[in-house]
């Protein structure tokens, strides 16, 4: 009876964590998704010749550091 309790408590607990890291993985990649997004709008506006914005050479770094985060 308490095995099972426990057994139960822990696959519960299991869940829960589970939930939460797919809950942070989702939030992580609409973070990036949204902050590439940005970094390839700039550098499209950039390539147009408008100043201020960030180069090409910055996104293909931003991009490579992410791939390393992963």
């Amino acid at each position: 009876m308490i095995g099972n309790a426990l057994k139960n408590e822990r696959v519960q607990a299991v869940n829960e964590n589970l939930e939460l890291y797919f809950l942070i993985k989702n939030t992580i990649e609409k973070i990036e998704f949204s902050f590439l997004a940005r970094v390839s709008y700039c550098t499209l506006f950039s390539q147009q010749g408008h100043e201020g914005r960030i180069s090409p050479s910055s996104a293909d770094l931003t991009k490579h550091v992410f791939s390393l985060v992963r």
